[in-house]
């Protein structure tokens, strides 16, 4: 299943991961923001990451929302990182009006 997740290093920012059964790979790095962490902390598929039903609330959400498919789409094309063929054909995108 593919996975996206964040975790907090030594300089008190977030960095954002992918996984699926192939391997683990490395997005980006966000400045700390309660909410993102506690969104992301744990593992959540990359439908759930790329929602906007949560993150239209929050302005910061909605900004990873829309950042997470180019850098999993950067990932698939440069990276090793291959998603599960069977869990998602394409990532989803949606631009905020």
């Amino acid at each position: 299943m593919n996975t996206v997740y964040c975790t907090m290093n030594d300089k008190g920012t977030l960095d954002f991961y992918a996984r699926s059964a192939s391997g683990e790979c490395y997005l980006f790095t966000q400045k700390f923001y309660p909410s993102v962490y506690n969104m992301y902390r744990r593992p959540i598929t990359v439908k759930q990451a790329t929602s906007f039903k949560r993150a239209d609330e929050n302005t910061i959400l909605r900004k990873i929302a829309e950042k997470l498919p180019v850098y999993l789409r950067y990932a698939e094309k440069y990276e090793d990182y291959t998603p599960d063929a069977k869990k998602s054909k394409r990532i989803p995108t949606r631009f905020a009006s």
